[in-house]
C-alpha cells in the first residue's frame, strides 16, 4: 500500500467511519487497561502497608513456645485444639475464647481477633454507640428503605442454608475435605419497621465529626411477609406510595404501605426475568420500573399500562447498582465486570451514552450527587472512584484505603464522603485529601448497604450480621 498512494486513500475515504470506530475503540481499550492497572497497584500498595504493619506488631507477641495451655480457659494446646494471639494483648489464647473481632491498632483498617476479655472492655468503653438497632433474626440485609424521615423502614432481606454433598472417592469411606457446601435453599423476606416517639431533633455544624452519645430511639415491625427466594433489589414508587422488590428467581413484587406505615400488603407480582434481578429503580419522571437482572436482560415496566414497554439484551453485563441523573435524564448502571454504563432515557428508551472502566472488579454501589454533579463508585477491587459528570464521566481519582471489597459509599457533608464494606469498618473521608478522617466499626460482619439522612447527621447502615444500625453523626464536637 506503500507504493500506492491513490488505492491507501480510496480505501480510507471508504472506511473512514469503520477506521474511526476501530481507532475510538483502540483508544477506549488502552484507557481502560491503564486505569485497571492503577487500581490494582493501590490496592497492592494498601495491602503492602498493612502486612508491614502487621509484622511490626506481631514483635510484642508471646512466644508459641513458651506456652502450653489457653490463658483464658487452661486448656491444654493440641493438634486439635490451636493456638491463637490475641492483637490487642499478644497473649496465647484457643479459638474459642478469642474468636471475637474488633478494630484495634494497627489494624483499624480490617477487624482483628482478639480475646474474649479485651473484647469485653473495648465494647463496654465503645464511644461508637448507634442511636438504635434493630435485629432481624437469621436473616441478612440485601437493601433498605429510609422513608419520610425515618417515620417507617422497609427492609429487603436473605438467608442461605447450606447442605453439605458428600461423593467419597474410596468407597463408604467419608473423607472431610471432600465435603463441598452446596446451597440447596434461599429464604427471603420483606419488612416494614415504624418509628416510635417523636422526630429526633439533630443541631451542629459541619465542622468535625464525631460520634455522639446514644438517644431514644426504637422501632416496632409492623410487618413480615417471607418468600423462598431471596429478596436482592427494592425502590420506592413515590407517586403511589409503593415499594418494589426484586427476587432471586426474577421475580418482581409490589407492596404498599398502609397509612401512617400501619401495613405493608402485596398489591401485584410480575414475573420479569429468569434470574436474579439486580436493579430495580422507579423512574417517576417516566412512571416505569426499570429492572436490571442476571439474564443480562434490562426491562422498562409500564406502571399506567402495567405492561413491559423496553426491553433491551446487553449481551455481557450483570448490573447490580443503579443511580439516576434526573436532570440530563440519564441512567448510570454498575455491573459485574467493573464497568460503568451511562444510558440516555429521556424518550422512554435506553441509549448507551458513555461507558466508564476503572475498576478491575465488580461495582457494588453508584451514587449521583446533582449538587456537585460527581459520581461516587464503590468496587469490589477496594476502591472509590470519583467521576465528573459536567464532562460526560471523566474520572477525578479514588480513594484508597479500604483493604476489603467497598459495598457502599455516599455523599456526607459539604467536604465529606462514608463508605463501608466487607470489613465491617465505616469510613468518613475528607474529599480534599482523599484521606480517612475517622474509622469506627459498625458491624461485626459485611456491611452491605448504608443511607445518609437529615441532611448528613444521620447515618443508617445494614450488614450481614442481620442487624440495621442509626448513628447520629454530630458535627459540633
Amino acid at each position: 500500500l506503500a507504493h500506492h498512494p491513490s488505492l491507501c486513500l480510496s480505501l480510507l475515504f471508504f472506511n473512514m467511519t469503520d477506521a474511526a470506530e476501530r481507532a475510538y475503540d483502540a483508544i477506549a481499550g488502552g484507557l481502560s487497561r491503564f486505569g485497571r492497572k492503577v487500581s490494582v497497584a493501590a490496592h497492592n500498595l494498601a495491602t503492602s502497608v498493612k502486612t508491614k504493619v502487621r509484622e511490626e506488631a506481631q514483635e510484642h507477641w508471646e512466644k508459641d513456645e513458651e506456652v502450653a495451655e489457653c490463658r483464658e480457659c487452661k486448656k491444654k494446646f493440641s493438634v486439635l485444639r490451636r493456638k491463637h494471639h490475641c492483637r490487642k494483648c499478644g497473649q496465647v489464647f484457643c479459638d474459642s475464647c478469642s474468636s471475637g473481632r474488633m478494630p484495634i491498632a494497627p489494624y483499624y483498617v480490617d477487624p482483628a481477633r482478639v480475646c474474649t476479655g479485651c473484647l469485653a472492655t473495648m465494647r463496654s468503653s465503645a464511644k461508637e454507640k448507634p442511636l438504635c438497632e434493630l435485629e432481624l433474626g437469621k436473616l441478612g440485609v440485601s437493601a433498605f428503605l429510609y422513608l419520610s424521615g425515618g417515620k417507617g423502614i422497609v427492609v429487603a432481606c436473605q438467608d442461605y442454608s447450606f447442605a453439605s454433598k458428600v461423593e467419597s472417592k474410596l468407597g463408604n469411606l467419608t473423607l472431610p475435605w471432600e465435603k463441598k457446601p452446596e446451597r440447596v435453599d434461599e429464604i427471603g423476606a420483606v419488612y416494614l419497621f415504624r418509628r416510635e416517639g417523636d422526630v429526633l431533633e439533630l443541631e451542629g455544624d459541619e465542622e468535625e465529626i464525631t460520634l455522639a452519645p446514644t438517644a431514644e430511639v426504637s422501632y416496632k415491625m409492623v410487618h413480615a411477609s417471607k418468600y423462598s427466594h431471596a429478596a436482592t433489589a427494592l425502590t420506592y414508587d413515590s407517586c403511589r406510595d409503593e415499594v418494589i422488590v426484586g427476587f432471586e428467581d426474577g421475580t418482581i413484587r409490589y407492596f404498599a404501605i398502609g397509612d401512617d406505615f400501619s401495613s405493608l400488603k402485596k398489591t401485584e407480582e410480575v414475573k420479569g426475568h429468569d434470574a436474579r434481578v439486580g436493579v430495580v429503580q422507579y423512574l417517576d419522571s417516566k412512571d416505569v420500573v426499570l429492572s436490571c437482572s442476571s439474564d443480562k436482560i434490562i426491562q422498562l415496566f409500564d406502571r399506567q399500562n402495567n405492561s413491559f414497554s423496553y426491553n433491551m439484551d446487553t449481551k455481557q453485563y450483570d448490573f447490580r447498582s443503579c443511580t439516576v441523573d434526573y436532570e440530563t435524564q440519564r441512567l448510570i448502571l454498575g455491573s459485574t465486570n467493573g464497568t460503568i454504563c451511562m444510558f440516555d432515557f429521556s424518550e422512554g428508551q435506553l441509549r448507551l451514552c458513555n461507558k466508564m472502566d476503572n475498576h478491575s472488579k465488580e461495582i457494588r454501589w453508584l451514587s449521583y450527587h446533582s449538587s456537585s454533579k460527581q459520581l461516587l463508585a464503590a468496587g469490589g477491587d477496594c476502591l472509590i472512584s470519583v467521576w465528573d459528570m459536567t464532562r460526560m464521566g471523566t474520572n477525578k481519582g479514588a480513594f484508597v484505603g479500604h483493604t476489603r471489597r467497598v459495598r457502599c459509599v455516599e455523599k456526607l457533608a459539604r467536604t465529606s464522603i462514608v463508605s463501608a464494606g466487607d470489613g465491617g469498618m465505616v469510613f468518613v473521608w475528607d474529599t480534599q485529601s482523599a484521606e480517612p478522617v475517622y474509622i469506627f466499626c459498625g458491624h461485626e460482619a459485611p456491611i452491605t448497604c448504608l443511607h445518609v439522612a437529615d441532611e448528613g447527621r444521620t447515618l443508617i447502615t445494614a450488614g450481614k450480621d442481620k442487624r440495621i444500625k442509626l448513628w447520629h453523626l454530630d458535627f459540633s464536637t
